[in-house]
């Protein structure tokens, strides 16, 4: 382990990519109409989640063009339904705009990573269309899901006012879409260190993807830092601050998702705090301070 935590801190080791297990929550995709929802504002249907994992890490979005090729930004979100009589209330997940993301003119299901956010059993998406080129674009009604299950209306507003979407025939609004869910991380981390003068350090930790990749991070202080985009594992929020932060050590995550590393650090690493980053799942661990 690097004692003197040198590794630039802006996350530039370049990791390995893996997938995680994970299940269909939700999947409404099979049968569409040729009608669709526009709106400058954010527009999101209302679901019901199959299964029991609650951890998303993906979100795919219908998009739809009206025949044209052309491109659009997107930003999407997620909100649990606390509000007054089932609004959409609090956020629980805000994404980074996407800038000109291509469409085809047709039903484009357009995928957004998300870093492993607990949801509840029911959950409210929504997606924010702006910048189209050279027409609008716009949400595709499908119907029904074929896992999980939706409300027969839609939501639209502006993140704190919402407005019912319904059909004045009775017939259902609901969206194309699909949502992935993993199992939440449980990943441990404990740490015993000769300071405040510096010497040997113990790291160990448990829970991770086993035969995996994992990054130690090191911070100055404990936080909340995002980790960008163009990065691995890009949006999962950590536990520790930007201040100082930097990989300590990227390796194997041992057999069993269990290991034990040793090293040397110097006086200055002393108080500062490490996290465990599992670069197969973007779960982390608790942070702990080097004591």
């Amino acid at each position: 382990m690097n004692s003197r935590f040198r590794i630039p801190a802006a996350l530039a080791v370049a990791f390995a990519a893996h997938a995680a297990t994970a299940d269909v929550i939700y999947d409404n995709t099979t049968s569409g109409s040729q009608t669709r929802s526009f709106t400058q504002l954010q527009i999101g249907d209302e679901v019901q989640a199959a299964g029991t994992l609650r951890t998303v890490t993906e979100l795919h979005i219908g998009v739809s063009m009206q025949g044209q090729a052309g491109t659009a930004d997107l930003q999407p979100r997620l909100y649990a339904n606390d509000g007054l009589n089932g609004l959409p209330g609090t956020l629980i997940w805000e994404g980074a705009v996407r800038n000109d993301v291509p469409l085809t003119g047709g039903d484009d299901l357009i995928q957004f990573n998300v870093p492993h956010i607990e949801v509840p059993d029911t959950f409210t998406w929504t997606i924010q269309i702006s910048d189209t080129r050279p027409v609008a674009a716009g949400l595709p009604h499908y119907n029904p899901p074929g896992v999980g299950s939706s409300p027969d209306y839609a939501w639209f507003g502006n993140g704190s006012t919402w407005t019912k979407l319904t059909d004045p025939n009775g017939r259902p609004i609901n969206f194309m879409a699909r949502v992935i869910a993993a199992a939440p991380s449980r990943i441990t981390l404990a740490v015993s260190a000769q300071c405040p003068g510096g010497g040997g350090i113990i790291v160990e930790w448990g829970g991770a993807s086993p035969n995996g990749q994992v990054a130690l991070l090191f911070a100055r202080s404990a936080g909340n830092f995002v980790i960008p985009n163009n990065r691995p594992c890009a949006g999962t929020v950590l536990g520790l601050s930007s201040n100082q932060l930097q990989v300590a050590f990227t390796g194997g995550a041992g057999q069993g998702g269990s290991r034990m590393i040793q090293g040397n650090i110097g006086p200055g690493a002393c108080g500062g705090f490490l996290q465990l980053l599992d670069l197969t799942t973007c779960g982390t661990s608790n942070t702990a301070e080097i004591r």
